[in-house]
């Protein structure tokens, strides 16, 4: 598990399961995975923060959230995106911790050593 600084669980082994299985960017060949984050939140965010995020066109960048997941595809990069994890705590109002997708797999590997 993964833990904030009051040692509260914000990752799980089934969040990283849920994460990898239903990565919606990964039905689209044309998308580097490389551009794939997975942005963990703590709490599910209020509804109204999530629809003020999705009335903004973040083209060619998408999000596409689920429950307590936000998926992030950053088509230039995380270099050089303005989505960063703070922008995600700051407008969903929740803690959040944001991976690539190549760690996010490494991350399933070792929960399913344990």
């Amino acid at each position: 598990m993964i833990f904030l600084e009051n040692q509260q669980a914000l990752i799980t082994p089934a969040a990283i399961k849920n994460a990898v299985k239903n990565n919606p960017f990964l039905i689209d060949t044309e998308k580097d995975p490389k551009a794939f984050y997975v942005i963990f939140l703590q709490d599910k965010p209020q509804q109204k923060y999530v629809e003020k995020l999705q009335e903004v066109d973040y083209s060619p960048e998408e999000l596409v959230f689920n429950d307590k997941i936000v998926y992030f595809y950053a088509a230039y990069g995380a270099g050089k995106t303005k989505l960063t994890n703070n922008f995600f705590e700051n407008k969903l109002k929740v803690r959040a911790t944001a991976r690539n997708w190549r760690t996010t797999n490494k991350l399933l590997e070792m929960v399913k050593l344990t």
